[in-house]
């Protein structure tokens, strides 16, 4: 007997990112995705030891590290690996 199962199609159809966060995977609905980059790491600059911006174009924007937002142990520390999410909302 063949397994069906029933998703509603506003479930089965959504476009994202998938990105990897340590071993987690999340995927980020491109709706709330401004622009992706790979950032070169002297663009980083640090306030006060506060915080993180990057410069983007003439532009400094907060840079907000995924892992340390979501509470998830990165497998490799300091490191732009892939996409973050900078200022938006």
């Amino acid at each position: 007997m063949p397994l069906r199962n029933a998703v509603p199609l506003t479930l089965a159809i959504m476009d994202g990112i998938v990105v990897q966060i340590g071993q987690e995977r999340c995927l980020i609905p491109t709706v709330f995705i401004r622009e992706t980059l790979r950032p070169a790491p002297e663009s980083i600059v640090t306030v006060q030891k506060k915080g993180e911006l990057i410069k983007v174009r003439n532009s400094l924007v907060p840079l907000v590290r995924l892992y340390k937002l979501l509470g998830v142990h990165p497998k490799k520390n300091g490191t732009l690996g892939g996409p973050h999410r900078f200022g938006g909302k």
